[in-house]
């Protein structure tokens, strides 16, 4: 079977892990035989990839595709949507299909279409696969469903794009209701994100450390909860030995001066060290080295490094933010209600009080059993077959 995934956003050279579950379900999907590509849309450009990266951007041409071949994975890149599309969205399935048909020319016409998110990978999936006659299949992932931040404008492009697709998904239960708020013609469903278990994996020997190490792994963005993260972890361990790493990056450098001002205001620079972005491996490194995983988001259609920690066999700390409580129990660890900064203090100190109580080999079969490659490319096959045969 050719799948051509059409993800919203994907890694770029700024931020090289974004985006790292669409690469991994095509890298599933491949490994169990079938023929994968992408078509991925521009990345909003924002003030903090430089001024040299923004002009660059704006003087290509919209001809101008960047085609790539990621160890068999054909990804044709669309470097920015042109003036007119950029200003009015639904020039952007015109150009998506003159991309599309180049793509067929030259690597061959897939069967399916799997877009990830409406805006705008969605969309311009549905445009295409209503003019070329292939199946759509959409999973949503954004949070905006959640947090009520979508925009007049944008409705009808959700509502359309959601009456041109197959078959629509989501990638947690409360993101799938808040979807289905938009379409009468689908049930939205659920298939959760993939976790790359192969790679996420418990560490062959972890150092012994007297300091008990908290990780957060989120973008510096306020939706993630840092502020209350802070307050908390201060009430939890002021000068105490226990230390918080916050890996990630935001929209605009002044976010990460402002939490650093936060962190030396609350007395916690000796506890707490921003990273910003870092490499996979980095990453990995990290979650493996830690004692747990913790999650402040306000809202959160699942939560994926609560996934890559638990694969490394990682008890977590997660607010009921609308994703981690279909899947972080007791045996894999504590959820909080959202935004309650003593709720989230004594979480903490209760994971640092029983953490040798956790099981991580029963925390990673936990996570295997429901979002390892195998459990997720068997339902996604089932559900391309399905619409095949109709």
């Amino acid at each position: 079977m050719h799948i051509l995934l059409v993800p919203s956003w994907y890694a770029t050279p700024t931020n090289p892990i974004r985006g790292s579950f669409f690469r991994d379900q095509a890298r599933a999907l491949q490994k169990a035989g079938h023929r994968v590509g992408m078509l991925i849309p521009p990345t909003k450009l924002r003030s903090w990839h430089g001024l040299a990266e923004v002009r660059r951007y704006w003087r290509r041409s919209n001809d101008d595709i960047d085609i790539a071949d990621d160890e068999g994975i054909i990804i044709y890149r669309i470097p920015w949507w042109g003036w007119l599309p950029s200003l009015w969205p639904v020039k952007r399935g015109e150009l998506a299909l003159k991309i599309f048909d180049r793509y067929c020319d030259e690597v061959g016409q897939p069967d399916v279409l799997h877009a990830h998110s409406i805006l705008y990978g969605g969309y311009i999936a549905a445009y295409i696969g209503q003019r070329r006659n292939i199946p759509v299949v959409l999973t949503e992932h954004s949070t905006n469903f959640l947090t009520n931040s979508i925009l007049p404008d944008q409705k009808r492009i959700i509502r359309s794009t959601l009456r041109d697709v197959a078959k629509a998904f989501a990638v947690g239960p409360a993101l799938a209701e808040a979807v289905q708020s938009f379409t009468s013609a689908h049930d939205v469903g659920v298939i959760w994100n993939i976790v790359d278990t192969e790679f996420f994996v418990p560490a062959a020997q972890i150092t012994p450390a007297d300091t008990f190490s908290l990780l957060m792994i989120a973008s510096l963005t306020p939706r993630k909860g840092h502020d209350m993260l802070l307050a908390a972890f201060r009430h939890a361990f002021h000068k105490q030995n226990v230390t918080l790493t916050i890996v990630g990056s935001g929209y605009h450098g002044k976010r990460l001066e402002q939490l650093q001002a936060r962190i030396a205001d609350l007395e916690l620079q000796n506890q707490i060290e921003l990273l910003g972005l870092v490499s996979r491996d980095d990453l990995l490194s990290l979650i493996q080295q830690c004692h747990a995983l913790v999650s402040s988001s306000y809202s959160e259609g699942f939560g994926v490094t609560l996934i890559e920690a638990m694969a490394c066999g990682k008890p977590v700390i997660a607010t009921r933010s609308g994703g981690p409580e279909h899947f972080v129990d007791e045996a894999t660890g504590i959820l909080v209600p959202v935004g309650d900064v003593d709720a989230m203090a004594d979480a903490m100190r209760r994971m640092r009080d029983t953490y040798q109580h956790y099981a991580p080999d029963k925390i990673r079969a936990a996570c295997i059993e429901r979002f390892s490659e195998q459990a997720i490319v068997e339902q996604l096959v089932s559900v391309y077959k399905q619409l095949l045969e109709e």
